[in-house]
């Protein structure tokens, strides 16, 4: 079958104190339009990003998968 490119997370910002950062994440998939996110770790961050990515392919339903660990997640794209 064929298989969608394998998304790329870029971290564009880190910031605040150790105990309670803020990272700024960057997803790309070739072929769609990029999606930055921000999140208390960078896995979280990743995490938002794609949710992001996907709300704006009108797939907003895929919020109510957050818990679904983003390797998994990202099967959706």
């Amino acid at each position: 079958g064929h298989r969608r490119p394998l998304p790329r997370y870029v971290v564009t910002r880190a910031e605040g104190k150790a105990h309670d950062p803020v990272f700024e994440v960057k997803v790309e998939v070739q072929g769609l339009e990029p999606a930055l996110a921000t999140g208390s770790s960078k896995r979280a961050a990743e995490k938002a990003a794609a949710l992001t990515m996907l709300g704006s392919r009108g797939t907003a339903h895929y919020e109510s998968l957050a818990a679904i660990p983003i390797d998994d997640f990202i099967a959706a794209l």
